[in-house]
Order: structure tokens, then C-alpha cells, then sequence
């Protein structure tokens, strides 16, 4: 059935929500894959907002559909569609990588909810799905099974064992979708090794092939739906993608399958996110990129003691046995702000008064309570737990543990009370 006008919009605005997300969480890390994530957001906002029988409520449900991905390494975006589908808080994706986070640079199946295998080693993942489903067979289950793979993982053998598998046991209850963005990390697959033709190399393995368009939620959602009709035959979905997309100034770079993006740069991708989806044209998208560059240089150049007193970097101080850590993402009002306990706080422009506090959430990782965030122009920044004490920078950029309660603000100039 086609997808309502109203439908439509809804998962094409959760789409750049979830794309918002991978870009948070990857400055948030200051490590993992940019390209990848971003050009599969349209097909995961697909399949966890439309597509897939299941119940975030109840995440092993017997008869819900199995979502296998196999390379592993574009989890971000597998995070943030969860979460933001209800299996766990979106504050969470702001622990990617972290030490002792459930949100690892591959997935692990026994630490977070709404998993199916943990990934890893490229080319598994269709094995995996391939056993889900043949077992799934046996057993007179309805549940489909899908595998979500890249391009590049087809140059690694166990995929094709895995292909004949399927075809030759007729697994109609086994979709594959292929990420084709044409990048691997050292450059097009193309070159690297050579694929194609990849539609027929699969037909000849007695599988179903459908081209689409990837980023093309309604034409995605079809092409499922196909696949859902043939017997007989599992089927590949070959789902052209522009890698990076989203944000015009990477995308179809392959240097962005593997590298994360600054501070700055995370800035700027997420407001040609947000402007692409207010319906810019991509002229008029890099005209307002210039004039936000122009201006970021001005405010910049007026913050540079301050960022230079901040560090750019994590500060720790152990506080009652609380292992904080706060960092400085940029003086703005625009998502970013001083991070605490892996959540994000944000006290909104900076002046060269007084800033009052802002407040988080609680902290679900240290159970620790409410966190405060504090920062002035001058540089100078403290987070608290009003329920244990406070830390703050000094003027040498040293952290410094206090007790008590915190001050309600810290006045322009100042160091630490």
C-alpha cells in the first residue's frame, strides 16, 4: 500500500532526526564511521518506522522480524534508530565508544536490546541471517529475516558461501539489502576490486535481484514488499545510496568511510541536515554554508581564550568517587553545548555576564542524579551533581573538585569560587 503524504513526511523528518543523531554521537566519541551511517538512515528510518514487525517493549518477542547487520561498523546509525524507536534513551547514543558503554564501535548482541548478532568480522553477517532463516523454516515460523550488508564485504568469500547456501535452499524468507555507495575505506570499491556485475552474479546463485533507489524511502518500501511476494527465491535489494548523504560537502568522499567529524564539522553537517530537510535547494544550501563560515570565523576568533582555557578536551576529576567528565563542544546554542556524564547540556549563548545553569537529564550510566552545566565567556566551566558536590576549571585550565552546593552562576572573569 502506498505511503500517505502525511507518512511520508513523518519518516522522511525522522530520518534527519536520526541522522542528527549519528553526527551527535560521533563528535560525542571522536571516533567511528561518518559515511556509511549516514546514507543507510533512510533505510533503517524504513524498516524500524514501517517495515519491521516488532515491539521495543519487548525486544525478544518470538515472532518479531530479525534486522542482521553485518558490517558491523556502521552501527551509529543502528543506535540512533533504536533509540529513537524506544529500545533505549537517545542520550545513550552520546556514550558511543565510550569505555564500559553498551554502545561499542561493533554491536554486541547480549549487551543492548533489539540486537540479533554481534558484528564484526565483514562477510558474517549473511551466514548468520541465512542460518536465522533456514532455521526459521524448519521450525514453521512467519518471520522474515533481514541482512543488511555493505558493497565492499562482497570482495570477502564467506558472503558467497552464504549466497550459494541461500540459493540453493530457497530461503524466500531471506531479504538482503546491499548498501551500494561504491566506497571502501581506502577508495571506490571499484578499484579496489572490481564488483560487477553483481545483479547478475546473484541471479546466477538463484537469488532475486531489485535495483532501487536507497535513499528513496517509498521506492525502499517497495522494493521490501517485492521481495516479501517471491517464492522460491530469497532476494537481494542492490540499494543505490549516496554515501554521506545529508550532508552535501562529503558526500560520495570515501575518506568519510572511516573518520569522524570535529567539533566545527559536526556543526556545519548538522545545519545542512536540518536545511536540506527546510527544503533548501543545494545553491542556496552552500550560500548559507559561506555566510556561517564568515560568521563562525568572527565568533571563533572572539572565544579563542576560551576555548584555549577549555582545552578542546575531556577534563576529569574524580568527585566522591563519581567519575566526571565534562568537554568543551563549541559556544553555541545550536545541539552542542558542555557535555556531562555523557549527556548534553546546554546553557544557550554565552555572554559576558552571567550564565545561569542548565539542567540535564539524569545520569542513567552513574545514577549519579541531575547534572548541572555552567560556562561563561571567559572560559571558564563547572559541572555539578548538586546532591555530591561540584567541579570546575581554573584560569590555568585545572579542574578542581569542591563540595556543597554549587553557585546558581559564575560572573565573567571569574575562577573558581
Amino acid at each position: 500500500m502506498a505511503l500517505t503524504d502525511e507518512q511520508m513526511r513523518a519518516l522522511e523528518k525522522q530520518a534527519e532526526s536520526i541522522r542528527e543523531t549519528i553526527i551527535t554521537s560521533l563528535v560525542a566519541a571522536g571516533s567511528g564511521h561518518t559515511a556509511g551511517p549516514l546514507d543507510m538512515a533512510d533505510i533503517f528510518t524504513a524498516f524500524y518506522f514501517h517495515i519491521l514487525n516488532h515491539d521495543p517493549k519487548r525486544p525478544d518477542w518470538e515472532e518479531r522480524d530479525r534486522l542482521i547487520l553485518s558490517n558491523g561498523h556502521i552501527c551509529p546509525v543502528l543506535y540512533a534508530s533504536l533509540a529513537h524507536a524506544g529500545y533505549f534513551s537517545i542520550e545513550e547514543c552520546l556514550t558511543l565508544r565510550k569505555f564500559g558503554s553498551r554502545l561499542q564501535g561493533h554491536p554486541e548482541r547480549a549487551r543492548l536490546p533489539g540486537l540479533e548478532t554481534t558484528s564484526g568480522p565483514l562477510g558474517s553477517g549473511l551466514s548468520q541471517a541465512s542460518g536465522q532463516a533456514y532455521a526459521a523454516r524448519m521450525d514453521g515460523k512467519k518471520h522474515r529475516v533481514y541482512c543488511l550488508m555493505s558493497d565492499g564485504e562482497q570482495e570477502e568469500g564467506n558472503t558467497w558461501e552464504a549466497v550459494l547456501f541461500a540459493g540453493k535452499n530457497k530461503l524466500h524468507n531471506l531479504t538482503a539489502i546491499m548498501d551500494r555507495n561504491t566506497i571502501q575505506i581506502d577508495g571506490n570499491t571499484e578499484e579496489v576490486m572490481p564488483l560487477e556485475p553483481l545483479s547478475d552474479k546473484y541471479r546466477a546463485f538463484n537469488w532475486h535481484v531489485i535495483e532501487v533507489n536507497g535513499n528513496d524511502i517509498p521506492a525502499f518500501i517497495t522494493a521490501v514488499e517485492e521481495a516479501k511476494a517471491i517464492s522460491e527465491k530469497p532476494t537481494l535489494i542492490i540499494a543505490h545510496t549516496i554515501s554521506g548523504k545529508g550532508v552535501p560537502e562529503i558526500e560520495g568522499d570515501y575518506r568519510w568511510h572511516g573518520k569522524p567529524p570535529t567539533r566545527e564539522e559536526g556543526e556545519r553537517f548538522l545545519t545542512q541536515i536540518r536545511a536540506l530537510q527546510a527544503g533548501f535547494t543545494l545553491i542556496e544550501l552552500l550560500v548559507v554554508i559561506a555566510i556561517i563560515g564568515i560568521l563562525s570565523a568572527v565568533v571563533l576568533a572572539s572565544l579563542s581564550t576560551a576555548r584555549s582555557r577549555g582545552n578542546d578536551a575531556a577534563v576529569k576529576q574524580n568527585m566522591h568517587g563519581i567519575q566526571v567528565q565534562a568537554e568543551i563542544y563549541s559556544i553555541s546554542n545550536n545541539g552542542y553545548g558542555t557535555q556531562a556524564y555523557g549527556t548534553t547540556c546546554n546553557a544557550g549563548m554565552f555572554s559576558d555576564t552571567v550564565i545561569a545553569r542548565s539542567r540535564t537529564s539524569t545520569d542513567t550510566l552513574n545514577g549519579s542524579g541531575n547534572v548541572y552545566c555552567y560556562a561563561n565567556s571567559s572560559g571558564y566551566l563547572m559541572a555539578a551533581d548538586i546532591t555530591s558536590g561540584y567541579w570546575c576549571i581554573d584560569s590555568t585550565g585545572a579542574a578542581k573538585g569542591e563540595t556543597g552546593a554549587a553557585p546558581a552562576s559564575i560572573p565573567a572573569g571569574s575562577v573558581c569560587p
